[in-house]
């Protein structure tokens, strides 16, 4: 992008905390009204900066590190689907309102939180608060029992999930989840104050949650080695995800967990070259800008890398807490 472009996507920036000014809304338009001239493939990639600018602006998307990041992880999945979706998980074995499965009533070999990355959006309010928004988890595989890794293999009968070699270089993303509590408050805090304008801004940059959720637990997986993602979803969102040009390879019959589900399976490596191809601005915020790309088509250059799991300190060996990215969630305190 030349100067003006750039230009215009500081005051993007300003438009979508609420800062904006009748100077920025106007240079945004004019921006808008002549990239109508610009060729087709110049236009899709500005687009495609603007989006890409515009969920950074608004969000941070963090694998956590933290006994904090992973609380916030926890506090918002308890809002999610202990209070938020009735009847998904008993609040009264989450008095502690952090959301896990390692619980006294969980057999071990099911407290998947025990080998699992966490994920956190925040929103980055205009007065400095960052509010974790939206969550997700990366399941690893259990080098004890591959067989027993994750909840998808009870749910889907492939070859795949019956394969070591393929689960070893395999996660699964699940507790997708934004809550409506703390968007609700958001709206309320910050949203409504701003104008029409930055209002729509942030419903766009909300839209894409899902998109930097994804980017993170791609970035966990090819931490650990894994190249592979498995997940079940509803079908309407297994097709938001194809429309997207976010290719999945091969699903399973659809299964009763929740409500209907169909269990889906996508490579990092050929999800992130589909979109690249298909949908220029949803590759840029999943691929952060083509950076998680490139190094997905490194790991699969080189043979069995993609196999090969990075060393992750886990509560199977340790026996206490859980894990992300070697970070031990303390015990709760029954």
């Amino acid at each position: 992008m030349g100067a003006r472009e750039d230009h215009i996507e500081q005051q993007l920036k300003l438009m979508a905390l609420g800062q904006e000014n009748a100077a920025a809304a106007s240079g945004f338009s004019g921006l808008m009204n002549s990239a109508k001239a610009w060729g087709t493939e110049r236009l899709e990639h500005a687009k495609a900066s603007l989006m890409f600018e515009l969920f950074e602006t608004l969000f941070e998307v963090r694998i956590a590190r933290t006994e904090k990041e992973i609380k916030d992880a926890l506090g918002v999945r308890f809002l999610v689907f202990c209070k938020e979706n009735e009847g998904y998980e008993d609040p009264n074995q989450h008095r502690d309102r952090m959301e896990t499965d390692i619980r006294p009533h969980v057999p071990r070999e099911e407290q998947y939180d025990r080998r699992a990355e966490h994920i956190v959006v925040y929103y980055k309010a205009p007065d400095g608060e960052k509010i974790p928004c939206a969550v997700a988890r990366l399941i690893l595989p259990n080098q004890n029992n591959l067989l027993n890794s994750f909840p998808t293999q009870k749910l889907w009968d492939t070859p795949l999930l019956k394969t070591p070699t393929f689960i070893e270089k395999t996660g699964e993303m699940s507790r997708y989840s934004r809550s409506k509590i703390v968007e609700e408050y958001i709206r309320e805090t910050y949203v409504r104050k701003f104008n029409p304008i930055s209002q729509k801004l942030f419903n766009d940059g909300y839209k894409m949650i899902t998109l930097g959720l994804l980017r993170a637990g791609m970035e966990a997986a090819m931490n650990n080695g894994i190249m592979n993602l498995v997940n079940v979803m509803t079908p309407p969102n297994i097709r938001i995800l194809e429309k997207k040009g976010l290719v999945v390879e091969d699903k399973g019959q659809a299964v009763e967990h929740h409500g209907t589900r169909v269990p889906f399976l996508l490579n990092i490596a050929n999800t992130l070259t589909h979109a690249r191809e298909t949908n220029y601005g949803i590759w840029k915020v999943v691929s952060s800008n083509g950076l998680l790309h490139e190094r997905a088509l490194q790991m699969s250059a080189q043979p069995h890398s993609s196999g090969m799991r990075a060393s992750v300190k886990t509560t199977e060996t340790r026996g206490e807490g859980a894990t992300s990215g070697g970070i031990l969630i303390p015990a709760p305190a029954w």
